[in-house]
């Protein structure tokens, strides 16, 4: 039979190595999406102004970055040539990177996702087409521009706030848009 000393000592134990538990991760996968569509606008002629198409995702929760390499973005995107699109992952605090600039002469299809990560192996050449899949976060070029990884920017950032997905359509008129996207925080991402 266990007294009431017991149960204390056993609840006081309990609390105590509650306390001097060393976890500094928020322990489970979080993810945010938007799946509400978004038209990709074209850039207005003649006068070559930029109108980019803006998704958010809005981030009640609080979490500092502590890997980016447990960071996954995945997009659903419909347009016919991806040569023409750029992309970029804005930040709450405004921060902005570029991921993909006019790579490849494909089709994004609808139904098909592509997804970035520091954790996949397959790279991204500028040069050839981006399909359906998953891609390492990683340094290529296009003919304008040096693109840094994806998620270098955000480490030690806070996700909360409203996160953008930004596309630039530098020349179609044909029906295209995000057709959603998501931030994915797996374990070992926050802290």
């Amino acid at each position: 039979m266990i007294n009431l000393k017991t149960i204390f000592a056993l609840a006081f134990i309990a609390v105590l190595s509650s306390c001097s538990k060393n976890d500094d991760t928020i322990s489970d996968l979080v993810s945010f999406e938007n799946n509400t569509p978004v038209a990709i606008l074209s850039i207005l002629m003649p006068s070559n102004q930029e109108r980019p198409s803006i998704s958010e995702i809005k981030v009640d929760k609080e979490g500092f970055i502590k890997d980016r390499n447990k960071i996954v973005l995945e997009m659903n995107i419909q347009h016919t040539n991806s040569a023409q699109l750029t992309f970029s992952l804005i930040a709450p605090d405004g921060s902005e990177q570029i991921f993909i600039a006019k790579a490849g002469n494909k089709p994004f299809i609808a139904t098909n996702k592509v997804r970035f990560s520091g954790q996949f192996s397959k790279t991204i050449n500028f040069a050839e087409d981006i399909m359906a899949g998953d891609y390492k976060e990683s340094k290529g070029e296009s003919v304008a521009l040096n693109i840094e990884p994806i998620f270098s920017f955000l480490q030690n950032k806070n996700i909360q706030g409203t996160w953008k997905l930004k596309v630039v359509d530098s020349n179609t008129d044909f029906s295209a848009g995000i057709i959603s996207w998501k931030l994915i925080f797996e374990k070992g991402a926050l802290k």
